[in-house]
């Protein structure tokens, strides 16, 4: 089975190639030179490494909020009001 050649992608890895052997195929000198070239640009930068980790939202509720009984159980009542239904 033989694939299609895609031009856009042979393009992109051409200069893939090109950009990597200018910096000898360093990757430390590439990202190094990516940094400068961002930091030169003028647009905003994201520094999502310093976000708040309080802030991330949590996978499973909190121990806080399943000694209330609210987030319990996924939604559910506790154990003991279920009970007295």
């Amino acid at each position: 089975m033989a694939m299609n050649r895609d031009s856009i992608v042979e393009e992109v890895r051409k200069h893939r190639e090109a950009r990597a052997a200018k910096f000898g195929f360093n990757i430390r000198a590439m990202v190094e030179d990516a940094r400068k070239r961002q930091a030169k640009s003028g647009h905003p930068i994201v520094d999502l490494t310093r976000q708040d980790k309080a802030k991330k939202p949590r996978k499973t509720p909190g121990k806080s909020l399943q000694k209330d009984g609210k987030l319990g159980n996924l939604g559910q009542p506790p154990i003991s009001e279920a009970n007295n239904r």
